[in-house]
């Protein structure tokens, strides 16, 4: 597998981890493709034509703009976002964090359905992220439920009901 690492991310960080996991997958820092400054639809946009990545990003920022929201849907690539705190981390602390908790996440790429976005805690927890569309979705379909259940029963009383009277009758 090939990973990574945004401008969030030292370069450092990402060689040495590329270090410790190469010759079976490869870590790569945006600034070996890219120059520093590139925007991250750009970047993005020129890795969706190629389909292998899985992207480790420090920026949460890209979960709240609509626009980087559908790039990183429209790339098709899994991503693992690391959570706040991260970013604050002192750098030694930081590289340790993810060095311990890196296979973790190499193994859940693994099984992971390409396009699927993952949070990882500074406590080096990964899990599945449900952004704000599929938790509106979540809940709708909770509703509809609901509502299916509601109509079913209040038929169903409706029905008993009418037998009931034609029975009296």
């Amino acid at each position: 597998m090939r990973f990574f690492f945004d401008n969030n991310l030292s370069t450092k960080l990402a060689k040495s981890l590329h270090l410790l996991v190469e010759p079976e997958h490869q870590v790569v820092h945006l600034k070996e493709r890219f120059a520093a400054n590139t925007p991250d639809e750009t970047w993005m946009a020129a890795l969706a034509g190629e389909p292998d990545w899985i992207i480790v990003s420090g920026d949460l920022r890209i979960r709240k703009n609509p626009h980087e929201i559908h790039a990183w849907e429209a790339a098709g690539h899994t991503t693992f976002f690391l959570k706040a705190g991260w970013i604050n981390l002192p750098s030694w602390t930081q590289t340790w964090k993810l060095v311990k908790c890196f296979p973790d996440i190499v193994a859940t790429a693994g099984r992971a359905k390409k396009g699927t976005f993952f949070m990882v805690s500074t406590m080096g927890k990964v899990e599945k992220y449900r952004h704000a569309f599929d938790s509106f979705v979540a809940s709708q379909a909770h509703i509809v439920t609901w509502l299916r259940r509601r109509h079913h029963n209040f038929m169903t009383q409706t029905l008993e009901g009418a037998k009931r009277v034609r029975a009296a009758r």
